[in-house]
């Protein structure tokens, strides 16, 4: 199935066969002279010169809007969302741009989009770090957690003596009764 630009091609050569000037193509397709000679040169048509004083061919009318509203961004608000219609703006132009076969302004609008996304990723990161949201890793609550229950473990390790008499007493830890001096003497 041919794309735009070979059906645009092929009535710009069919234009220049019927004696149309090679300007006067070129403004009616929409493309440059420099493009229009270089396609007839490649198909082998001679284009013909046009004619001194003659006023050129008017520009063909852009394409009708598409059929998806994109609701109008706020005028004013916060530099996150004002970017984010920026980059969907510029994705839209280089559809449209790509569609209508100006692959120029297609890779322009392209770049515009690359360029707001690196701004957008970097005000989401700005708009998460402000917040009072605290992330903690499960690797760190992990580690955080076995260093608790190895504290407590050699806390239940240590024998509990009496302060007067030094006498070890059996005292229950969190539910985990301590082993008195009867218990591992058996």
């Amino acid at each position: 199935m041919p794309n735009e630009t070979d059906y645009r091609k092929t009535l710009v050569l069919e234009a220049l066969a019927t004696g149309a000037s090679l300007r006067d193509v070129a403004a009616a397709a929409g493309v440059s002279h420099v493009t229009v000679s270089r396609w007839a040169k490649a198909a082998g048509v001679t284009p013909t010169p046009a004619p001194k004083g003659r006023p050129l061919a008017p520009r063909p009318e852009p394409p009708p809007p598409e059929d998806d509203p994109e609701p109008e961004p706020p005028e004013e608000g916060d530099t996150l969302e004002l970017t984010r219609g920026m980059l969907r703006r510029a994705l839209k132009l280089a559809r449209s741009a790509e569609a209508a076969g100006n692959m120029g302004a297609a890779q322009r609008a392209q770049r515009d989009a690359a360029a707001l996304a690196i701004v957008v990723a970097r005000l989401e990161k700005e708009a998460n770090a402000g917040s009072d949201v605290l992330r903690i890793s499960r690797a760190d609550i992990d580690a955080a957690m076995r260093g608790v229950e190895e504290r407590a473990a050699k806390i239940l390790a240590r024998p509990l003596l009496c302060a007067e008499c030094s006498r070890a007493l059996s005292v229950e830890w969190g539910g985990v009764k301590e082993p008195s001096k009867e218990d591992t003497d058996k």
